[in-house]
């Protein structure tokens, strides 16, 4: 189990970061490959939760995080971050996947945005906005470069989402498939954002 301690709204920590780095002693080839993540519980960090972070523009395909597992891991974040009205990209997603990452499965995991903050009975604030992020590093499809590389075949099965203004918001993704799952007290559950969407 990993809990902030952070009281400090405004500071923005996260907990588990995987960015891909070229290493040079193999021909700038980096990410995790082949890992697997299992029973964790991870609570009321300010920043995201898990950050699964692949090779972008020029990383020339040789930085993916690829071959991952996730079973039995709950992230929450902290919902009183975004006060009503604000934007919702300005805060960090409980779990974000960009860049270029492949072969994912999540069995039986709950990515929670965190709870209301009341006062007197009356929410004061709305719940935290994104969730799940899949995309670009950058998320701008204008940038051609930054829109090539995103993650494909990324499967949730049996999972819970719940608690945001959106549950998953997918850009410049291939073969996400969500199945078995649970949604629960979303603005909206899924956006799906992109010059090309198959569904």
């Amino acid at each position: 189990t990993f809990v902030s301690i952070e009281s400090d709204l405004n500071s923005i920590k996260g907990c588990l970061s995987f960015k891909a780095k070229p290493d040079p002693s193999i021909n700038n080839v980096g990410g995790l490959w082949n890992s697997r993540f299992r029973n964790l519980k991870i609570l009321k960090f300010t920043g995201t939760s898990v950050n699964f972070e692949g090779g972008g523009a020029n990383s020339e395909y040789k930085l993916p995080n690829q071959f991952n597992t996730l079973e039995n891991v709950e992230a929450e974040g902290v919902g009183q971050l975004r006060q009503s009205g604000d934007n919702s990209f300005l805060y960090p997603p409980v779990l974000r996947i960009a860049g270029q990452n492949a072969q994912y499965s999540f069995t039986n995991c709950r990515f929670d945005g965190g709870e209301y903050l009341f006062d007197n009975n009356v929410a004061r604030y709305k719940i935290n906005g994104i969730n799940v992020y899949i995309g670009s590093l950058l998320g701008n499809l204008n940038d051609v470069e930054d829109r090539r590389y995103y993650p494909a075949d990324i499967t949730f099965n049996t999972c819970t989402f719940q608690s945001g203004e959106m549950g998953f918001f997918i850009q410049s993704g291939e073969t996400i498939n969500i199945q078995n799952s649970w949604f629960e007290n979303f603005e909206r559950a899924i956006i799906v954002k992109g010059s090309n969407c198959n569904g």
